[in-house]
């Protein structure tokens, strides 16, 4: 199913993909990272409940 959305996106124009994995989610790190995404290293850090929750961005460029 990822495949065809990255061909779908690719097919409909769009240079790049950008998504946010939760940082301690490594079993989601890796499956992105599988697929050619990336880590730019970007990080998104909210509170919930006194807890902080941080997202990573991940890119995935068309060639």
């Amino acid at each position: 199913m990822l495949r065809f959305e990255i061909d779908d996106m690719r097919l409909s124009g769009f240079s790049n993909i950008y998504l946010w994995v939760l940082e301690e989610n490594q079993r989601a790190r890796k499956f992105y990272e599988k697929h050619g995404f990336y880590c730019n290293n970007d990080v998104y850090t909210i509170e919930i409940m006194d807890k902080k929750i941080t997202d990573v961005r991940y890119i995935y460029t068309f060639k």
